[in-house]
Parts: C-alpha cells; structure tokens; sequence
C-alpha cells in the first residue's frame, strides 16, 4: 500500500517537516518510522512514574510511622 501525500492533511505534513527538518514524503515517513519507539519509550516512563507513585506512598508510610514515633518519645 503506497502512502499518498495527498491523503494526509497538510498540517501533519508541515509538522512532520518540522520535527524533523526532512521535507514531505521522507518527513512522515520518518515519524511513522519512529512511531514504534515512542510508544516504547512511553510505556517505559509510564512503568517509572508508577514505581515512584508506589515508592512515594511507602515514603508517606514511613514518614507517618515515624511521626508517631515521635509523639511517643515526646510524651516520655
């Protein structure tokens, strides 16, 4: 299946043409190239906000804990 410029709206051309200082045809081919590696990247960094929601919330834990700790000590 051949990619036909004219099926693509202008705007998308133009802004493939300026992602990628390449002209037309090689510039959405390029990001369409591309396409599968930002994905990838984007599940990663979605993995790794993930994570640190979870290590934050063990953080929050940790830090009550101590505040109680705290109190304890203080009422000694």
């Amino acid at each position: 299946m051949a990619i036909q410029l004219s099926s693509i709206p202008p705007d998308l051309i133009r802004s493939c043409e300026l992602l990628t200082g390449r002209l037309q045809l090689d510039a959405v081919l390029h990001v369409l190239s591309d396409y599968p590696r930002l994905i990838a990247d984007l599940r990663k960094a979605n993995a790794l906000l993930h994570d640190f929601d979870n290590e934050s919330k063990e953080l929050d834990l940790i830090v009550d804990r101590l505040r109680l700790i705290a109190f304890a000590i203080n009422e000694l």
